[in-house]
């Protein structure tokens, strides 16, 4: 027969052991749970979700001249197109269920702040609603505040590359360039008008130009009172310009409706 110390004891080591099955018990719910939502299936999930989702407020950036969306509705257009950039791994409704956005985000203010040469600010404009990205929470926005930082870069660029082409014009009784080659002796004296934001290589390699372009047409078409076309003979090759107060094609335009249309 066992005495209580006994009895104390062993009802002890059954409280013990009990604990320490709980204990391990929980431990494995806790790291299952982990995997289930930061590095597992749903965490794979939002980050194809995010990626999809920072490309379509990309494309509706890039089609509303650097606007943010107002809300899913004004995004459903973009998502055939974004699909074909990113991943195709969600439907338009599960993107809408299982990521979040901020619809008030002012892209002006941010590139107002990148232009200013400040502290660029890390975004969290796109969110999972459950868990995490797969790759980190930076990546969907980094996708979008890259394509912002490229559109001021793209403008420096570009507003140079419009000075270059009208120094050329100048020049040559209004003639267009027909290569880059025709440019780059105007490039000191342009680089002069704007701030040297670039060498004349990068201007190369980040911008298009369409040297096809004809200066008499265009004012022919004005001449013939059918509106004023719009201008596009200088496209940077990824992301935009990121539509300030002097755009690079409105700066061309603007130098041949005033000093061709007064010859």
């Amino acid at each position: 027969m066992q005495g209580p110390s006994e009895s104390k004891t062993g009802r002890f080591q059954f409280t013990l052991r009990r604990l320490f099955v709980l204990v391990t018990l929980f431990a494995i719910v806790l790291s299952v749970c982990r995997w289930f939502y930061i590095t597992g299936p749903v965490a794979i999930r939002n980050g194809y979700a995010g990626l999809t989702t920072s490309e379509m407020t990309i494309v509706f950036m890039e089609q509303n001249e650097g606007k943010w969306p107002q809300s899913w509705d004004d995004l459903r257009p973009c998502f055939e197109s974004a699909c074909k950039r990113q991943s195709d791994y969600c439907t338009f409704e599960e993107l809408q269920s299982c990521m979040g956005i901020d619809f008030g985000f002012s892209p002006q203010e941010f590139v107002a702040t990148v232009r200013e040469g400040g502290e660029v600010p890390e975004l969290q404009v796109i969110w999972p609603r459950v868990g995490s990205f797969g790759w980190g929470d930076w990546w969907p926005n980094k996708s979008i505040s890259g394509y912002l930082e490229w559109s001021v870069r793209n403008s420096a660029f570009g507003l140079t590359a419009s000075e270059i082409a009208i120094a050329f014009m100048e020049q040559n009784e209004g003639k267009w360039p027909q290569g880059w080659d025709d440019l780059q002796p105007f490039f000191e004296s342009a680089s002069k008008r704007q701030s040297k934001h670039c060498t004349f290589e990068e201007i190369k390699s980040y911008l298009e130009m369409d040297f096809g372009f004809s200066p008499r047409e265009f004012l022919a078409t004005l001449r013939e009172g059918g509106g004023v076309p719009e201008l596009q003979v200088i496209r940077p090759k990824f992301g935009s310009f990121d539509w300030g107060d002097r755009c690079p094609n409105e700066m061309i335009r603007a130098y041949i409706e005033k000093e061709l249309v007064e010859e």
